[in-house]
């Protein structure tokens, strides 16, 4: 990773994929030495094998069909974006954000995240309504104005190639979100 300016809002170069070949849930979220600990928004990729019915807190209970979900999200506390993803992989803690709710009955498949301070949580959102339907309204987005930080995209026999493409669009996204803020 190259140096950063302390002072600038995004690092200048911070968007990642965690593996998706290997596959032990533990092992994608590799590592915190391999993930900063730093501020970040997130891009979490989740396969359902079989149908779910989950109650999901204040939204109440929703069906999840098999298939592939990218969930939205930031990771603003200590531990910044190591601590966020090795505890979506461990699948431990109470459920304190709605995605809590969704991951004992799913398989993490990967991830992109960006190391950054500002908030990029709904553009994010925005590229995946690009390819994706919202599944729970208000999903992930009680803090904004977004229908939702949760998206279904459909049965893939391979989801590979869509991180990968997510990785390509999302770093693109957020280079040209750099570029704005540097104006």
């Amino acid at each position: 990773m190259e140096n950063r300016d302390e002072s600038a809002d995004i690092a200048p170069m911070a968007a990642y994929e965690i593996d998706p070949q290997t596959s032990v849930p533990e092992a994608r979220i590799q590592a915190e030495n391999e993930i900063p600990k730093t501020p970040g928004t997130y891009l979490l990729f989740l396969r359902f094998s079989g149908h779910a019915r989950i109650s999901v807190g204040r939204l109440g209970t929703s069906d999840f069909v098999p298939g592939f979900y990218g969930y939205v999200g930031s990771a603003r506390g200590p531990g910044g974006l190591a601590a966020r993803l090795r505890r979506h992989a461990v699948k431990t803690g109470s459920c304190h954000w709605h995605i809590d709710y969704l991951l004992p009955q799913s398989e993490i498949a990967g991830a992109v995240f960006a190391e950054t301070k500002t908030r990029l949580e709904c553009d994010w959102a925005g590229w995946a309504q690009n390819f994706a339907r919202c599944e729970v309204t208000g999903f992930g987005a009680s803090d904004c104005t977004c229908r939702a930080h949760l998206f279904f995209f459909g049965k893939i026999p391979d989801e590979v190639p869509l991180i990968q493409q997510a990785r390509k669009d999302l770093h693109a996204l957020y280079a040209s979100r750099q570029l704005l803020l540097a104006c």
